[in-house]
């Protein structure tokens, strides 16, 4: 009777440490979340490639872990709000794939992401695709307006 409760107890603390060994915490799900700052976009009728320096401007897109976007053209605010990662109907494969939906209606289908790299393209033909790069952690102090976390 000893020997079976030996047993029993050895098997449940077995059990028990390989549960809370295989337990990850999971912080950032997202690689999209993050700062990131345009290198090129490309497409459009013409198939035009443009890269930061001939746009003659910079673009940033700041993507929030509580869902909040800013989209900032030479460290000046032009649109923020919400956005929704989700799966969806798109032009280039016929599975799902992962989208990002802004509140301002616009969405665009994630072909590329990574913890260094975003690829973007609109969803419908003749649309641009963007290549984004992740960059240092803008400072909030030094934008015109703020974002609330």
């Amino acid at each position: 009777m000893k020997n079976k409760l030996n047993s029993c107890f050895y098997l449940l603390a077995f059990v028990l440490c390989i549960s809370i060994l295989s337990c990850k915490t999971n912080k950032n799900t997202s690689p999209e979340i993050g700062f990131w700052q345009l290198e090129s976009k490309s497409g459009g009728i013409t198939g035009r490639n443009q890269t930061a320096e001939s746009m003659g401007f910079t673009q940033k897109m700041i993507l929030v872990k509580n869902g909040t976007y800013l989209f900032l053209q030479n460290d000046t605010i032009i649109e923020k709000g919400f956005y929704t990662l989700l799966m969806g109907k798109t032009i280039f494969k016929t599975e799902a794939q992962q989208l990002i939906k802004f509140s301002s209606g616009k969405s665009l289908v994630i072909m590329k992401s990574d913890l260094a790299r975003l690829e973007l393209a609109e969803n419908y033909n003749d649309g641009f695709g963007y290549t984004y790069k992740k960059t240092e952690k803008i400072n909030y102090n030094k934008l015109p307006e703020r974002i609330q976390n």
